[in-house]
């Protein structure tokens, strides 16, 4: 679900290289954020209640999103002061030193100028809101018994409508723009608490754990049918009336029931490879490809004079031909030493924990 998601997103931001444009593919970004929780707190609801501390948790988080998100920036600041691409304008009206101290900090950059809160790697505001959610979830945890759980579930659904409602496009994609960066807030925890319900939930009825190995003759076809229902809901185009709601209802009830279904799914072995494959690139794809794709428009564009519209959806192809491969080779080759080395500014603590967030990819800190 996470890879499926991850080029939903690549989709939504490369439209002009496939010539098609969806409009609800913002919508993947919360089924990230659900997703988070569902494993946060598999990984880390005892851990963090016995021997791992707060500052340790946190710093794992830090360093498995900050490798390959830092990389893009590096990407686009540097595809920007090389002038390859007219692209990124919103760069050049803001205060660049403040736009990379922001960038290197992991913090929203909120001065004038840019619209994105995350400007030198614009996917990263969701990689904000995520580290928030987490140090929020480490910080009550020991006092987030069900009826807290509820309680934050309920304030943020409801704060998620009145906020979709009252805006003037009317719809739930907020938290990247400067103006509606509080809303992000709302937008990150209710997906993501919901996530921490539905994984103790499934965790305490043992005998579901149990009865989700059970292979059954259709079982087989769950998870694709799972995943179609998901890029059906992404690529839909609900009327303006009721956009709201759909948006609202679709991260309240379906996405939770998309999730809660998938735990109890064993997809077969060949297709578990390919999963495996798509969960191990899901967070590298959504880290750079947004700085690459407008690094690979620059050097097309100058060296041809083209446009790359003129050449949709090929111009497509192309980027996933590059971005996919090149994702494949980051991970082992630039983001887990990457993450060693982080990890081993703690070393003296000695952490007997396994961070699995955002991917499915695993490091171990005291390797």
């Amino acid at each position: 679900m996470r890879g499926v998601a991850a080029l939903i997103v690549i989709l939504a931001h490369t439209s002009m290289l496939f010539g098609v444009k969806f409009q609800e593919t913002y919508l993947a970004v919360d089924l990230f954020f659900m997703l988070s929780g569902v494993v946060i707190a598999h990984a880390y609801d005892v851990r963090l209640t016995s021997t791992l501390k707060v500052r340790q948790f946190l710093w794992l988080r830090v360093a498995r999103i900050y490798p390959l998100y830092l990389l893009g920036v590096l990407i686009l600041l540097g595809t920007f002061l090389s002038g390859i691409t007219t692209r990124v304008s919103w760069i050049e009206y803001g205060s660049l030193p403040a736009m990379i101290g922001c960038a290197l900090l992991v913090l929203p950059y909120l001065g004038t100028g840019s619209y994105l809160i995350t400007p030198l790697n614009p996917p990263g505001w969701s990689l904000i809101f995520e580290l928030a959610a987490n140090g929020a979830y480490a910080l009550i945890l020991r006092r987030l018994n069900a009826r807290m759980l509820m309680a934050i579930l309920l304030f943020s659904a409801a704060g998620l409508l009145a906020l979709a409602l009252l805006r003037h496009d009317h719809t739930i994609d907020m938290g990247w723009h400067t103006k509606t960066f509080l809303g992000g807030f709302f937008r990150v925890a209710y997906p993501f608490f919901a996530g921490v319900f539905l994984q103790r939930r499934f965790a305490a009825k043992k005998q579901l754990r149990s009865a989700h190995r059970t292979v059954f003759p259709a079982a087989r076809w769950i998870p694709w049918l799972l995943l179609t229902v998901l890029v059906a809901i992404t690529t839909a185009a609900p009327g303006p009336a009721i956009r709201p709601w759909y948006e609202w209802l679709v991260i309240v009830t379906v996405f939770p029931a998309l999730i809660y279904a998938a735990m109890h799914c064993e997809p077969g072995a060949r297709t578990a490879r390919l999963f495996n494959t798509l969960g191990i690139l899901s967070y590298a794809v959504y880290a750079v490809h947004y700085p690459l794709t407008f690094l690979l428009m620059g050097i097309w564009e100058r060296a041809t004079g083209l446009s790359v519209e003129n050449f949709a959806p090929w111009g497509g192809f192309v980027l996933l031909a590059i971005l996919l491969p090149l994702c494949w080779w980051l991970v082992p080759n630039y983001d887990q030493p990457m993450r060693r080395r982080l990890l081993s500014w703690f070393k003296e603590d000695k952490p007997a924990v396994v961070d699995v967030m955002p991917n499915v990819a695993v490091v171990k800190p005291n390797e």
